[in-house]
């Protein structure tokens, strides 16, 4: 996940906001810092009430509406793929075009997440002993090395890194940080296009023969070979942005991609309802159409209607966009003792009800989720984030 400053809004006091151009893209985008607040919205979303066990049939679908959360995930992917790709297209020919982009990846992700790794894994243990972090201490080193993805497709369990599990989409992201640059360096244009669809193509198939091949599910999700489409498909579009009338072309995508996402995704309900067993090889597909739909969100959000641009340039939205990193980092942290130990049912007693346990909880996890990466932010990565102006 990447993280800009936040200047002033159009729109806020009354000014219409106007459709972004190819030559805008190149600079700050407000509706982009929402767009990063919505993706974390999902997630929070997803952990905090789509994996609590529910007790009743309004829980049941409250918890199968909100699990779909998780595709945040993908809004990251394709919103990181768009932003890293634009940065390394505006810069490619620039003096120091690898140090300055490493170093500055360096400054915005390195602090926050080896600073968590060292106070959870190594200074906390060595004080207070706590059972469930036993397992992610003993292989704390895949963590180390931006490796948990590869680790728990081994394992083929969340619980194999228990705290520390939602690092693998960090660790995917890295990876693409690492070799995309080298791509955009050496391609331009036509050419890089071209290979972020075949690069595209080749994470659905290899997906799509994980899954004729029955490897674990959990594998087909975090490996990283099988994840690179959202990240790739975002840099197309990042790179279609920036051509002349780019926008435009991609607006006029909008209406064909969506309906064909629509037809595609009734049609896996149908296939699974007549074959149960293509199940896995339609939730694959399914993943990629989601893909494509953020996709479609992203353009929308960039130019599309003004009540769209607006709800993506309001300040709720951009205030979590904002601190989108930390949120994700920090939530799930104490969110799986939550989950754990069920701690819902004892909100539960306190309030009454389980169904107002449950949002009673979840908005008192956001609430601490937020706070804690406010300071965060403020206190500890904002200090690394002055240096980036040295690349």
């Amino acid at each position: 996940m990447t993280t800009v400053a936040q200047p002033g809004f159009e729109g806020e006091h009354g000014t219409r906001p106007e459709p972004t151009t190819g030559s805008q893209i190149k600079a700050h985008v407000p509706a982009l810092d929402g767009v990063r607040g919505l993706a974390i919205l999902m997630v929070l979303v997803m952990h905090f009430i789509g994996a609590v066990t529910p007790v009743t049939r309004f829980e049941r679908g409250l918890v199968l509406i909100t699990a779909y959360g998780g595709l945040g995930v993908n809004l990251f992917f394709v919103l990181s793929g768009f932003l890293i790709t634009g940065i390394l297209c505006d810069s490619r020919r620039k003096p120091d075009y690898f140090r300055n982009f490493y170093m500055r990846r360096v400054l915005r992700i390195f602090p926050l997440y080896y600073g968590v790794l060292l106070l959870g894994l190594v200074i906390v243990p060595h004080w207070w002993r706590l059972p469930d972090l036993d397992r992610t201490v003993h292989h704390q080193g895949w963590l180390w090395a931006y490796s948990a993805n590869f680790f728990l497709a081994y394992a083929g369990t969340w619980k194999a890194l228990p705290v520390y599990s939602h690092f693998w989409s960090l660790a995917v992201e890295e990876h693409f940080y690492f070799v995309w640059p080298l791509v955009v360096f050496a391609c331009g244009g036509m050419r890089l296009k071209r290979v972020a669809l075949i690069v595209a193509c080749s994470a659905l198939l290899i997906r799509l023969a994980m899954a004729v091949a029955s490897v674990n599910d959990l594998a087909i999700y975090v490996l990283t070979p099988g994840r690179l489409d959202g990240l790739v498909l975002g840099g197309w579009m990042a790179v279609v942005a920036r051509e002349p009338r780019g926008m435009d072309r991609l607006r006029r995508l909008v209406p064909p991609v969506a309906w064909t996402a629509v037809g595609i995704l009734v049609a896996t309900v149908l296939v699974i309802r007549f074959f149960p067993q293509s199940r896995a090889i339609c939730r694959v597909v399914r993943d990629s159409v989601f893909t494509a739909c953020f996709c479609v969100l992203l353009t929308l959000a960039l130019s599309g209607p003004r009540i769209i641009q607006r709800f993506f340039q309001s300040r709720t939205m951009s205030f979590f966009g904002k601190y989108s990193y930390g949120l994700y980092v920090f939530h799930f942290m104490f969110g799986y003792y939550l989950l754990e130990y069920e701690t819902v049912n004892i909100v539960a007693r306190w309030v009454g009800s389980h169904t107002l346990g449950m949002l009673v909880q979840a908005a008192a996890a956001t609430a601490f989720a937020v706070l804690i990466s406010v300071l965060s932010y403020h206190l500890y990565e904002k200090h690394f984030l002055k240096l980036k102006a040295y690349f």
